[in-house]
């Protein structure tokens, strides 16, 4: 990949400040970005250059795409301004790149105009599987961060059960034993973060399905009802047995404290039983992804098998013949995933 070219003096800069990186199209084939221009004379001419990269098993694309774009001023020396580059116009599929990079002429009018052009990047349309790869392993992580917490919560559950019943024995409680309660208090504290954590995946995680429109409107919906869920787990319950606890143990008030501990006893049963009762909707929710998951893998192979079809007479026999593999080994994939979720029902 080649950076920036120029031609004669004066030297012409042109840089692609945003994204300034590769980058995955999401759903509404949008690229917003940023172009910084630098040349003594201003500028004359601003191009877009774009070429397709298909994968290895389609014919190769050689045509150079260029696009005239309009530059907000010609006068200055240096310009900073933002371009929409909507790629709806354009035909390409999943698994395709765009390469694409801008080229400049200045103002020059004794040498006439010269030219500078960008780095190259790529503006890659990831393919199905990728996108429900990277859903699956975020399903995962939230599911495994979730079982963390709720292993937690039992930790914490039962070393509370065990100071109560230390305190029915004897109501005053000890340096240790009041260490341990703060212990237990400070735990749940500390599970707020991660519940937070767990929820701000959700966030990220709903965000890029919805753009990639990989779920459906209903299963978005309950993915957020239990991102609402678990930013409640944490009661007002909970946390007023809590600051009752630490202002018993702060006052050395044996019975104050037995009853504080009955209560943040209670409270941690009923967190615990929330916390359950989250992951197991969670599946549940994670098995309606999958339903929604082989829908679009279905719509999917049916358009691929129609256009290669229709196009099949114009089409080379040797890129025919792989794309017509490519599509059975999706077939397979999708019909595994199938009887995966017939498992699970």
């Amino acid at each position: 990949m080649t950076g920036v070219q120029t031609c004669a003096l004066p030297i012409s800069l042109i840089r692609v400040v945003v994204p300034g990186q590769d980058v995955i199209i999401g759903e509404n084939l949008l690229i917003p970005i940023r172009l910084k221009l630098d040349d003594d004379f201003g500028f004359s001419k601003l191009e877009l250059n774009y070429m397709i990269q298909h994968p290895d098993y389609l014919m190769e694309d050689t045509t150079h795409y260029t696009e005239s774009i309009n530059l907000p001023r010609t006068d200055l020396a240096s310009l900073e301004f933002n371009f929409r580059w909507e790629l709806a116009q354009i035909s390409f599929m999943p698994e395709d790149a765009i390469q694409y990079w801008f080229t400049v002429w200045d103002n020059n009018t004794v040498d006439g105009p010269q030219k500078a052009s960008s780095r190259k990047w790529l503006a890659r349309l990831p393919s199905l599987d990728e996108m429900f790869e990277e859903l699956a392993q975020g399903n995962e992580k939230v599911k495994q961060e979730q079982e963390t917490v709720l292993e937690i919560v039992k930790e914490i559950r039962e070393k509370v059960n065990e100071l109560a019943l230390e305190v029915q024995k004897d109501p005053n409680l000890s340096w240790e034993q009041q260490q341990e309660a703060s212990e237990a208090i400070e735990q749940v504290e500390q599970l707020k973060d991660q519940l937070e954590n767990i929820s701000q995946q959700l966030d990220e995680m709903m965000a890029s399905a919805e753009e990639q429109n990989l779920m459906s409107d209903e299963t978005l919906d309950k993915y957020s009802e239990l991102q609402q869920l678990l930013e409640q787990l944490i009661t007002p319950e909970l946390r007023e047995a809590m600051d009752r606890l630490r202002e018993a143990m702060e006052q050395d008030n044996p019975q104050e404290m037995a009853e504080a501990l009955e209560d943040f006893q209670a409270a941690m049963e009923d967190f615990q039983k929330s916390v359950e009762r989250t992951l197991e909707i969670f599946k549940q929710v994670e098995i309606e992804q999958k339903i929604d998951e082989l829908t679009t893998r279905l719509n999917d192979l049916a358009e691929r098998q129609e256009t290669l079809s229709s196009e099949m007479k114009n089409c080379d026999p040797a890129a025919t013949a792989r794309q017509e593999e490519q599509i059975a080994d999706d077939f397979n994939q999708t019909q595994q995933l199938a009887e995966d979720l017939e498992k699970l029902l």
